[in-house]
């Protein structure tokens, strides 16, 4: 994964998410996705998508979904920036759990409706 995502790793190893990168997602038309990197089981049953610019996926979104991801689109990290714990907790409790029931971390915080 590229160094410019760093405190993503480090809030992968702190809470024992997985990433995958790369990624290519090829659409119906051929079209070939090349997001940043993919969050599993957040978001969606196939996981989250990170892109860098909304271009790059407004006018396939619907194609995305339907697939069974769902995406969110991030500025990279300044090269400055610091692993904030809370912040991770956050953002992916917002995202949603979508794995396996018994393997729901603990850390999850409840959504309000």
């Amino acid at each position: 994964m590229k160094k410019k995502w760093k405190i993503w790793c480090e809030a992968a190893n702190d809470l024992g998410f997985e990433i995958q990168s790369p990624v290519y997602l090829k659409l119906k038309t051929g079209k070939v996705l090349k997001p940043e990197f993919l969050v599993v089981n957040f978001g969606a049953v196939n996981g989250t998508l990170v892109f860098i610019k909304s271009d790059q996926v407004w006018e396939d979104q619907q194609e995305i979904i339907d697939m069974g991801y769902t995406f969110s689109v991030f500025n990279a990290p300044g090269i400055h920036e610091k692993y904030n714990r809370e912040d991770f907790i956050e953002i992916l409790s917002e995202w949603g759990w979508c794995g396996d029931e018994s393997k729901k971390p603990d850390w999850i915080l409840d959504q309000e409706e």
